[in-house]
């Protein structure tokens, strides 16, 4: 299941990380100690946040030993060989994996 879930979002993360909008949001602060989220972090946060928040509720009533963080990792791995990946900048890049781990981590997306 986990792989098939991991499908779908990668086609919707790279149609977002190598996004050339210029669109801009408000962000606010984020409520714990780490630094401030740049805007492809906090948007790959974002993107994926309720993805891993279901996953971790579903695996913890399972008992099926997964983890987000395992997701993560799996899901990184994955889009770090796509087309889409290599024609992404390495700030961004860096951004996006830090977002993913952000919300396997249930930390704040900022």
């Amino acid at each position: 299941m986990a792989r098939l879930v991991i499908a779908l979002l990668l086609a919707a993360a790279l149609s977002g990380c190598a996004s050339n909008s210029s669109e801009v949001k408000t962000v606010s602060p984020p409520s714990t100690s780490a630094a401030a989220a740049s805007p492809a972090r906090a948007k790959a946060c974002q993107q994926f946040a309720a993805f891993f928040a279901s996953l971790r509720d579903q695996a913890k009533n399972s008992g099926s030993g997964w983890t987000p963080e395992q997701g993560a990792t799996e899901l990184i791995a994955t889009m770090q060989q796509s087309t889409a990946w290599a024609t992404t900048s390495e700030s961004e890049r860096q951004d996006t994996i830090a977002g993913i781990k952000d919300a396997a981590s249930g930390t704040n997306c900022g």
